[in-house]
């Protein structure tokens, strides 16, 4: 899958958890891992 794909999914779950605090740390976590560099793009 391609990081938008990845983020697209990411973005879906935590949506769909009502975008809970621990959910969003979560996702800025494993965002963060995947796409490194994805800031400076």
């Amino acid at each position: 899958m391609s990081a938008c794909t990845m983020i697209n999914v990411a973005l879906l779950i935590i949506l769909n958890h009502g975008f809970i605090a621990s959910d969003k740390l979560l996702y800025v976590f494993i965002i963060g891992n995947l796409s490194p560099g994805i800031s400076a793009k």
